[in-house]
C-alpha cells in the first residue's frame, strides 16, 4: 500500500500543496490546484518504478533551484 492511498495523507499533502507551497511560487497561466491533483495521481500511480531512493539521490543538488526562491520569500 502506497501512502498516497491513504485519504487523510492526501489531504494534508494537498493542503500543503496549495496553502503553504503555491503563494511562494511564481507561476502566470497554471493552474495550480489542477498540477497539484495531477501530482497526487502520479504518487497514487502503483505501476510507476520511480522509487523513494531515486528520487532522494543527489539532494543536495536539487534543492537551489527547488528552494532559492521559496527561501528568498521568506
Amino acid at each position: 500500500m502506497t501512502v498516497c492511498r491513504d485519504d487523510n495523507y492526501v489531504a494534508t499533502a494537498r493542503h500543503l500543496m496549495l496553502n503553504e507551497q503555491a503563494p511562494t511560487l511564481r507561476t502566470k497561466g497554471v493552474d495550480l490546484a489542477a498540477y497539484a491533483d495531477s501530482l497526487i495521481r502520479r504518487y497514487r500511480n502503483t505501476a510507476l518504478k520511480h522509487r523513494t531512493w531515486q528520487i532522494a539521490m543527489d539532494g543536495t543538488q536539487k534543492l537551489p533551484q527547488r528552494m532559492l526562491d521559496s527561501v528568498a520569500t521568506i
